[in-house]
C-alpha cells in the first residue's frame, strides 16, 4: 500500500523552524502550526522570516499546512465583525500563499440556539438564511484566495451539512478533513450522521485528524491508548493522503507515528 503522508499539529514547538527541523528528525512529512498560537501569527513573520521559512521546508523537505485560528467564526452575522472574521481570514491565507502551505485548516460554526420554555424555540428556523448566507460567504472567500482549505467536523451539524453540500458543488480547492474522535462526540455531531456524510464525501476527504484518550483522560492524546475507535475509521477511509496526528506535546506524535507504522505492518 502508499503510505499516506503524516505530520503533526504545531502547538507548543518553540517557533517553526524548530518544528520543521524536529519534523524532519522524527521521520513526519509536514507540520500543521496553529495560527492560535501568538508566536505563529502572520504578524509575527516578516517578509524576510518567510522566505527563511521557504528554504527551509525545501532544504529539509518538510511539508507545512496551516490550521485557522479557533474562534474565527464564519456564521457570524454582524457586518462590522464579519468584516474583522475575514479581514483576519485572508491575513491567514496570505501567509498560508508566501509559504506555499499544502492547506489551511478551518472550523464551521453554528449558530446559536435559544432555549424557550416549550422546546427549541423558532429562533434558528426565523433566521436561518442570514446564517447559511454568512457561512457560505466565508467559504467562498477562503476558497477563492487560491488556497486548498479543509472543512473539519467540529462541528458538523444539520445547518453546516447543507452548506457545505453546496459549497462542495460549486468550489474548487475546497475539501473535508475528518477529526476521528470527534466524529464519534455526541457533542460534536450525531456519530453516524457524521460518518455517513463523510463517505458520502469520501472523493473529498483528504485528510484524516488522529489522536486518542487514555481511560478518564482528554483526547489529543497518543494513538493506542484505546479511548477512541481508531482502526475501523482507518479502514473505511483507507486511502486518504494525509495524516495529522494532533497529539500533544509532540513526543506523544511521534510515538503515534510508531504506533500508525506499527499498525501498517500488520495490514
Amino acid at each position: 500500500m502508499k503510505r499516506p503522508k503524516v505530520g503533526y499539529h504545531a502547538v507548543y514547538d518553540r517557533d517553526l523552524f524548530d518544528a520543521l527541523e524536529y519534523a524532519h528528525g522524527h521521520g513526519f512529512d509536514y507540520i500543521v502550526p496553529d495560527l492560535t498560537v501568538p508566536r505563529f501569527w502572520p504578524e509575527s513573520l516578516d517578509a524576510s522570516e518567510r522566505r527563511r521559512l521557504r528554504r527551509s521546508i525545501d532544504n529539509l523537505g518538510v511539508s507545512i499546512a496551516l490550521h485557522a485560528p479557533m474562534g474565527l467564526d464564519l456564521s457570524v452575522i454582524y457586518p462590522d465583525v464579519r468584516r474583522g472574521i475575514l479581514k483576519r481570514l485572508r491575513r491567514c491565507l496570505e501567509l498560508a500563499r508566501d509559504l506555499e502551505a499544502l492547506w489551511m485548516t478551518i472550523h464551521p460554526s453554528q449558530p446559536p440556539r435559544f432555549s424557550s420554555g416549550g422546546g427549541e424555540g423558532t429562533y434558528l428556523r426565523d433566521h436561518l438564511g442570514l446564517y447559511r448566507e454568512a457561512l457560505m460567504e466565508g467559504l467562498v472567500a477562503a476558497a477563492s484566495e487560491g488556497v486548498d482549505i479543509h472543512v473539519e467536523n467540529d462541528p458538523l451539524t444539520p445547518f453546516i451539512e447543507d452548506v457545505l453540500e453546496e459549497a462542495l458543488g460549486r468550489l474548487e480547492g475546497l475539501y473535508l478533513a475528518l477529526d476521528v474522535p470527534k466524529a464519534q462526540d455526541p457533542v460534536k455531531g450525531q456519530p453516524e450522521g457524521v460518518l455517513e456524510f463523510y463517505l458520502r464525501h469520501r472523493d473529498r476527504v483528504r485528510e484524516l485528524h488522529l489522536h486518542d484518550r487514555r481511560p478518564g483522560g482528554h483526547g489529543h492524546d497518543q494513538l493506542g491508548l484505546g479511548g477512541f475507535e481508531l482502526e475501523r475509521y482507518l479502514s473505511l477511509f483507507d486511502g486518504v493522503p494525509y495524516y495529522t496526528l494532533e497529539v500533544r506535546p509532540r513526543e506523544n506524535a511521534y510515538r503515534s507515528l510508531l504506533w500508525l507504522e506499527d499498525y501498517w505492518r500488520r495490514l
